[in-house]
């Protein structure tokens, strides 16, 4: 398997990637210094997303599912979604994610006719591979909305599709 096909896997578990790269070392406990900027509804948007990466990349489909749209999990109900999500093969040990830039901006939820204000989080995830000694990493952007003041995130309209379908994405 391809260092390109894992990090295509990888991104599939989170939303589809903008960036496949590959680097030698990683800092596992750094905070981005423009991270120090943020105000505290994008720290906020930017812990909540790393939270979800998490979640997602660590099989803890329970709670990344609660953080869904509600609108997505009428869609994608829990056991729908959990099987999906645990049917993805485990692609390594998960090194890092952090979150790089947060953004506010509208976005079109799949199913919904109009946009609502989001926060476009784009995170960096690095993943062990064996018998690769470099970590592979992905960097995408995901969106954040707010619900009665928490976060939620939302699936991709080709996600919402597949799951309208009754099919995994």
């Amino acid at each position: 398997m391809s260092r390109i096909v894992v990090a295509v896997v990888i991104a599939g578990l989170l939303v589809p990637a903008t960036e496949a790269a590959r680097i030698p070392r990683i800092p596992t406990r750094q905070t981005p210094a423009h991270a120090q900027r943020w105000s505290r509804t994008d720290r906020s948007a930017a812990e909540f997303m790393v939270t979800l990466v998490r979640q997602k990349l660590t099989d803890q489909n329970v709670a990344a599912w609660q953080a869904l749209h509600p609108a997505h999990q009428l869609v994608a109900p829990l056991d729908s979604f959990a099987a999906c999500q645990s049917s993805i093969p485990s692609m390594g040990e998960l090194v890092v994610v952090r979150a790089m830039r947060v953004e506010s901006g509208p976005v079109w939820i799949a199913g919904e006719s109009a946009s609502v204000p989001s926060k476009a989080v784009t995170v960096r995830v690095a993943v062990r591979v064996d018998p690769w000694p470099d970590p592979v990493v992905v960097v995408q952007t995901m969106h954040a909305v707010s619900i009665s003041g928490d976060w939620r995130w939302i699936l991709s309209a080709s996600q919402y599709e597949a799951f309208s379908s009754g099919s995994c994405p």
